[in-house]
C-alpha cells in the first residue's frame, strides 16, 4: 500500500510517500490546471447532489436521534480555513456535548474523549457526521476530495511548525482525502501534510477515483476515527505551542 521510495513520484500515480518523509519540496509542487479545476468542480456538483439524495433519510434520522439522546442542536457549524486561506462555516452533525469547547477553547478530540456522546461515537465511527458537508461542496467551499480543512487556531500553529503547510490552500478542502485514507486521525500533522501535498502535486481523476474506493474501505475501519494521542497530533501541537 505504501511505497518505500525515498523521493515522491512526479507522475500522477497512486503511490504513497515514504514513511517518515517530510513535506514535499516546493519544486515538486504543481497545483491543478484550469481544466482540472473545472472537471473536478463538475464532478463535485454531480457527486454531492447524488449523495445528498441517497443519504438524506440517514442524515435526518441521525439528527432526530441526536436530539433524543443528548441536549442541544442536531447540527453545528465550525469555522474552518479553505481555499486561498478563506474561512467558511463547515456543517456537521453534532457528536459531542453542546458547547464542548466553552471552557477549554479549541482542542483536538482525544482517545476516549468524555465530550463525545455515546451516539456521537457511533456516528464518528461510521463517518455519518461528515455527510452535511455535502452542502459545503455545493456552495463551492469544499470538494468531495482534498486536504481536510482545519480550524484557524490550528492553522496558525501548523503554519509556524510545518514548512509548506500553506500550500494546502491551493485547492478546495475535501470531505475525504489521501491523508484520511492513508493515516489515522491521531497521525502526526507533518505526516498528513506530506500526503496532502502529494495529492495536490500529483492530481488526476484516476487518483480521485482510487481515493473514493479507499474511503469506502476506511469507513469499515473505525480505528481511523480515534482521537489524538501522545506522540501523535496532540504532542506535536503541545511542542508547537
Amino acid at each position: 500500500m505504501r511505497s518505500n521510495a525515498s523521493t515522491p513520484p512526479s507522475a500522477p500515480r497512486f503511490r504513497a510517500p515514504a514513511r517518515g518523509a517530510g513535506p514535499l519540496p516546493r519544486r515538486a509542487f504543481s497545483p491543478l490546471t484550469p481544466a482540472q479545476r473545472s472537471i473536478k468542480r463538475a464532478v463535485d456538483l454531480v457527486g454531492a447532489l447524488c449523495l445528498l439524495a441517497l443519504t438524506a433519510p440517514l442524515v435526518l434520522l441521525a439528527a432526530l436521534l441526536i436530539r433524543l439522546t443528548s441536549p442541544g442542536p442536531a447540527f453545528y457549524t465550525q469555522t474552518r480555513v479553505g481555499k486561498d486561506g478563506r474561512c467558511f462555516k463547515l456543517v456537521k452533525l453534532r457528536t459531542m456535548i453542546a458547547d464542548a469547547e466553552a471552557r477549554t477553547g479549541p482542542v483536538l478530540a482525544a482517545s476516549a474523549d468524555p465530550r463525545i456522546t455515546a451516539f456521537g461515537r457511533a456516528l464518528r465511527a461510521a463517518h455519518i457526521d461528515e455527510l452535511p458537508q455535502l452542502f459545503n461542496v455545493l456552495r463551492g467551499q469544499m470538494s468531495l476530495i482534498g486536504p481536510r480543512p482545519e480550524r484557524p487556531h490550528f492553522v496558525e500553529i501548523y503554519r509556524r511548525r510545518l514548512p509548506g503547510y500553506g500550500l494546502r490552500f491551493a485547492v478546495r478542502p475535501g470531505i475525504t482525502g489521501l491523508a484520511q485514507t492513508c493515516c489515522r486521525y491521531s497521525t502526526a500533522p507533518a505526516r498528513k501534510l506530506h500526503f496532502d501535498l502529494h495529492y495536490i502535486g500529483n492530481y488526476s481523476l484516476a487518483l480521485d477515483a482510487k481515493i473514493v474506493f479507499r474511503t469506502l474501505r476506511t469507513i469499515l475501519e473505525p480505528f481511523r476515527t480515534e482521537g489524538a494521542t501522545v506522540g501523535g497530533a496532540a504532542q506535536e501541537l503541545e511542542d508547537a505551542e
